[in-house]
């Protein structure tokens, strides 16, 4: 495979990614209820068993990509914080604070999670994670410190001599573990727990040329796609560890089913909604969450129907976080790290 090709099916699954987080946002719960409709659980359900177990494997394959395509040792450790924490860390404290001071002094009495106007839970929401005002905001803090782990792992030329395949068991063993415990701030226990999955993306980093011939077949992509919605209809076990392991295996399913997807997108040129998100889904990801409140905030009030809001929850979360993004590049530039660019 050409290394144009490599770079498409990873643009393919980077946009593909976003996408199924847009969707799985998209349904809110049914007015006066905790409950979703059950096509919708059934959506929902589906999205949230690898979704996020993606980022971080695409996170882990791209931070190895970047090692060989330097062909030189990580960059010194003082430009690699500051790059990451300019990419994630202020886009999650100034989009957290324009949606926290949204939720106090406007958008309260919709909010599934009120906000309170004190300093104390201003702070608590943005040291733990889960309870930003944002919520689809969890995962920059999670991966950022995921990024810090994985340099101090593969500093320098230790890359050349890493061993994926014995730190994907080790990650494995203390993401396994992190299941038993509940440590939100800075969400330690996600950290742990996705930790497995970023070093899955960098073995399979390690495996791409062996992967790219193997996931582009149609016949493994329908192989994977039945297995996957086979372990979907699987019964709940009384046994936590059962269930646990059973979440790994449909994860990793459905993470090798888009890597299929896109390999064979890009092998027969097809590009993800004609590429129109390419480059963008990373603002997408950071600016949707205030405008599928918007359009939730009709449903809520009975202006609109549950088929319409969740229409309009998809269209908006694209269209304006790219209008947004365009305006702020072109008249007001300075402002462009706020918003991860």
């Amino acid at each position: 495979m050409k290394n144009t090709q490599k770079i498409d099916y990873i643009n393919f699954l980077q946009s593909f990614a976003v996408t199924l987080v847009i969707i799985g946002h998209c349904f809110p719960k049914l007015n006066g209820t905790e409950m979703l409709p059950i096509w919708a659980k059934i959506i929902h359900d589906l999205i949230y068993s690898f979704h996020m177990p993606l980022f971080f494997v695409l996170a882990g394959f791209l931070f190895m990509n970047s090692l060989y395509r330097q062909s030189k040792s990580i960059q010194n450790f003082t430009n690699f914080i500051n790059n990451k924490f300019i990419r994630l860390i202020i886009p999650y404290f100034s989009i957290g604070t324009l949606a926290y001071l949204l939720k106090v002094f406007i958008f309260n009495r919709f909010a599934y999670r009120p906000a309170s106007f004190e300093i104390v839970f201003y702070i608590k929401s943005l040291l733990i994670p889960w309870d930003n005002p944002n919520i689809y905001l969890w995962f920059l803090p999670t991966i950022f410190f995921i990024f810090l782990f994985s340099y101090l792992v593969l500093n320098n030329d230790n890359y050349k001599k890493f061993n994926p395949i014995i730190w994907v068991i080790l990650s494995f063993a203390v993401s396994f573990l992190s299941n038993f415990t509940h440590i939100k701030w800075f969400n330690i226990s996600g950290i742990l727990y996705y930790l497995f999955y970023f070093f899955v993306g960098v073995l399979l980093f390690h495996l791409k040329d062996l992967i790219t011939k193997i996931l582009s077949n149609i016949g493994v992509i329908i192989f994977l796609i039945i297995l996957f919605l086979e372990l979907q209809i699987i019964p709940t076990y009384q046994y936590h560890s059962i269930n646990y392991i059973l979440h790994y295996i449909v994860a990793i399913l459905g993470i090798l089913i888009s890597f299929s997807l896109s390999l064979y997108c890009c092998k027969h040129n097809i590009k993800f909604l004609w590429g129109i998100i390419d480059g963008k889904y990373y603002q997408i990801y950071l600016l949707s969450w205030f405008f599928q409140c918007g359009m939730r905030i009709f449903y809520q009030m009975n202006i609109i129907s549950y088929i319409t809001v969740c229409f309009l929850m998809f269209i908006a979360s694209f269209v304006f976080p790219l209008l947004i993004t365009s305006f702020i590049k072109r008249y007001f530039p300075k402002f462009k790290i706020f918003i991860g660019l």
